[in-house]
């Protein structure tokens, strides 16, 4: 816009001193830079409908300090190729408002598909959005534009360095019996709806547990063991709140070296958060590198503020040993204990 501002203004000079002085030649000058301005506007004007954009992130995973891989792809329906874009991107943390600007020069665009690629650096770890805001399409003279605002935005996930902190285990934990979907793999328990093993019949055995089925195949009395439900003794429930504070760079390495390390301690538990898109609780059970992967990336995107009182009013009836909270501003509390600051090389977890 502001081009075409300069160019009236030139050619209302230009006009003027043609008038004063009675110059044709100044005047058709005028008059045809003013057509050729009004060209410009009508092509610009067609290509901003013909154009969108979207953002593209082929690995939506990454580490902090390392280049994320981020694709313009811009769809121009028209027939012409249009000589020039420029797109404006914002990126930043997916949880706060401010945003990093960079303008991408974006050249030949081709009718079809066209894919630009570009590399932006993230300095934490967290959920970050890339979106491009706004176009400037260029005419052919690549002086005169115009401005089309988008909605493109995508978001990608920088993993935090894993710190873990120690983690001592008690008989409380090691020997916590509840309901639970998984079993344990290494010992028998007294959950009769899974069977752990099977066996040789042992005076003493009670004949309710016996195979009849097997035992008849055998020939033999075969005794059936039952599973052992590994519930969690442990719920880790992550608040949000504060996360904008200082120190927010590195709330997701705490949050991942509590968790990893519980978990490389062989105490299952659950890492819990209130959903900013369903505004209820959501919970991930963490006994192996999977799940631990699949609750922090979850986590990453979509954590909120309150979960403590949401979730004992949700899981009421529920027992656990132990529950810690984790707050953004990287407070935390053990059984609601009063809060305190949790530096990764310091801590100690004693469960």
């Amino acid at each position: 816009m502001f081009s075409y501002i300069t160019v009236l203004i030139v050619l209302g000079a230009i006009a003027y001193v043609g008038m004063i002085f009675l110059n044709k030649g100044v005047i058709m000058l005028c008059l045809a830079g003013a057509f050729m301005a009004l060209l410009s506007l009508v092509a610009i004007f067609i290509s901003k409908r013909k154009v969108e954009a979207r953002v593209n992130i082929p690995i939506i995973l990454g580490e902090k300090n390392k280049a994320t891989k981020v694709e313009i792809v811009i769809n121009n329906s028209s027939k012409m190729t249009i000589k020039k874009i420029r797109a404006k991107v914002l990126y930043g943390d997916a949880y706060s408002k401010r945003k990093k600007a960079k303008w991408i020069w974006l050249n030949d665009i081709k009718p079809g598909k066209n894919i630009f690629k570009n590399e932006i650096y993230m300095t934490g770890a967290g959920s970050y959005s890339f979106a491009v805001k706004k176009l400037r399409v260029y005419d052919v003279t690549g002086f005169f534009y115009g401005s089309k605002r988008t909605k493109a935005m995508e978001t990608a996930i920088m993993l935090p360095e894993i710190k873990p902190v120690l983690v001592q285990t008690g008989e409380s934990i090691r020997n916590f019996f509840g309901d639970a979907d998984v079993f344990d793999d290494a010992r028998g328990g007294y959950d009769p709806s899974e069977t752990f093993d099977v066996r040789d019949y042992r005076p003493g055995d009670r004949m309710q547990n016996v195979h009849w089925k097997l035992s008849a195949k055998m020939d033999d009395l075969i005794v059936k063991e039952n599973s052992l439900p590994k519930a969690c003794p442990v719920v880790l429930m992550v608040d949000m709140k504060g996360y904008s504070q200082k120190g927010s760079q590195e709330f997701f390495e705490k949050v991942c070296a509590l968790s990893f390390s519980m978990m490389d301690a062989g105490c299952p538990h659950f890492v819990a958060w209130k959903s900013k898109a369903e505004g209820d609780v959501i919970r991930i059970r963490v006994d192996d590198e999977e799940s631990f992967f699949v609750a922090l990336t979850s986590l990453m995107t979509d954590g909120d503020t309150g979960v403590e009182e949401l979730y004992r009013e949700r899981y009421l009836r529920e027992n656990y040993v132990h529950s810690i909270t984790l707050w953004g501003d990287g407070r935390i509390a053990m059984d609601r204990n009063r809060p305190k600051n949790f530096e990764i090389t310091e801590y100690e977890l004693i469960l």
